[in-house]
């Protein structure tokens, strides 16, 4: 996957100001993830796969804290954001979802983009 206009995002990342709302809004995107999966915790009957969601959850939750701790370093108030409304809506569309084989297959789609952004 290819990032469009890497220059520019370079250089809006450059700004403090900028980073520290990206790092919110990072925090704001793992912590839906550890909602969602949480909520269809109950619903996995396979163990194997229980223990795989679990270890996703803490992992999105850790890495959560992390980008919130960071935005929290560069001035800003991570728990304010809020998603503009399509960012929201992909969430509530992940929550319709009955099998979480879709579910994950977004999730990792998801981690393909933004391994490509950290490549920047």
């Amino acid at each position: 996957m290819s990032i469009r206009n890497p220059e520019q995002l370079k250089e809006v990342l450059s700004d403090p100001r900028r980073l520290a709302k990206a790092f919110s809004r990072h925090s704001y995107g793992m912590l839906a993830w550890v909602d969602l999966f949480g909520d269809k915790l109950k619903s996995i009957k396979d163990l194997d796969n229980k223990l795989v969601v679990t270890k996703v959850i803490a992992d999105n939750a850790k890495h959560a804290k992390l980008f919130s701790d960071r935005a929290r370093e560069l001035g800003e108030t991570p728990e304010t954001y809020k998603p503009p409304e399509i960012g929201q809506r992909i969430y509530d569309i992940l929550d319709t979802y009955d099998d979480i084989f879709d579910d994950f297959a977004y999730a990792w789609g998801s981690l393909i983009h933004f391994s490509a952004l950290l490549s920047l």
